[in-house]
């Protein structure tokens, strides 16, 4: 750390309020139900050193603490540079967990490059004497471009565990990467997973319903999913009775806002579980998937594209 700096900042410090750490949660609450909006951590993937010199996290821990090649929760570039190991339980693979794999990645892929997730959701607030955050303009992705991605996003984080894709894509990972540290820091992936299903939508918090609660109000309520009458979900009067008490157009940015917590995670460890499944199956000798590709499934005679060169070009 640079002591002079430092020590310039200390010049500042009477016009600031030392706040207890154990206060840090009030104060944060204090200001969101002044504003209307939820304040979040941020961990950008972008840091530098005192000399605005392009660095990492691991470079910075390894600098201050001496670790040598630390694993970051959450950093998936620390992992991404670890020596890729033998695969471990190789008699237990299968086919089967091939294709799940390779599904997974599908999914995320097709979920990157959609038109969807080339517009996110912009919403404009301005202060008023009588309102401190008032809407003033919202622009999010029509209903063509939701409803393109809807069901990929839906195996994600189905709550059946035959269904949820990325919660089966993390239990074989831990099974079979040889780095028990990067298994271990698939683990805490699907933990961050589960937190982001369970916590408030990004800005817009609903009355405390959480982000599952959410895409459940539009995939069952608002029918984008399964026909209402045939649902077991019954979530028409909830979807009502929150646009009644935050206006459509904070329920609608919420509702896609929600979409973009619950593919944070998965789009970080896509990296690490392509890295490692591709050593899987091309330098350890796993078997293959046989599923056939969407992008197969549905191409045109004349627009054929290397798979291989297909993954390059679309990774989150």
């Amino acid at each position: 750390m640079d002591t002079t700096k430092a020590l310039d900042a200390a010049e500042f410090r009477e016009y600031f309020d030392e706040i207890p750490e154990d206060e840090y949660a009030s104060e944060i609450q204090k200001r969101c139900d002044k504003t209307g909006f939820t304040s979040l951590p941020f961990d950008p993937d972008y840091v530098e050193d005192e000399t605005g010199t392009p660095t990492t996290h691991a470079a910075i821990i390894e600098s201050v603490h001496g670790v040598k090649n630390p694993i970051i929760f959450g950093d998936r570039h620390s992992v991404l540079v670890r020596e890729l190991r033998a695969a471990s339980h190789v008699d237990n693979w299968s086919v089967e967990k091939a294709n799940i794999c390779a599904q997974f990645l599908e999914v995320v892929e097709h979920i990157a490059r959609s038109a969807w997730f080339r517009t996110p959701p912009k919403c404009t607030y301005i202060g008023t004497k009588s309102n401190s955050s008032a809407l003033v303009e919202m622009e999010v992705p029509n209903v063509e471009k939701t409803m393109a991605i809807l069901a990929f996003v839906r195996q994600i984080f189905a709550e059946h565990r035959q269904d949820g894709l990325f919660e089966a894509m993390c239990v074989i990972f831990a099974e079979h990467c040889g780095d028990s540290g990067k298994a271990l820091w698939m683990s805490e992936c699907l933990s961050a997973f589960t937190r982001d299903l369970e916590s408030e939508s990004g800005f817009f918090g609903l009355g405390g319903r959480k982000c599952r609660e959410i895409l459940n109000m539009f995939l069952y309520g608002a029918g984008l999913m399964h026909a209402k009458p045939h649902s077991h979900f019954r979530e028409d009067g909830n979807l009502a009775e929150a646009i009644d008490e935050h206006g459509r157009e904070r329920v609608v940015a919420a509702f896609h806002f929600a979409l973009h917590s619950v593919m944070r995670v998965p789009f970080n460890a896509y990296p690490v579980i392509r890295q490692e499944f591709l050593h899987w199956t091309r330098t350890c000798g796993m078997a293959a998937p046989n599923r056939v590709e969407l992008v197969e499934l549905f191409r045109n005679v004349g627009s054929h594209h290397d798979t291989a060169e297909r993954h390059n070009e679309h990774q989150p």
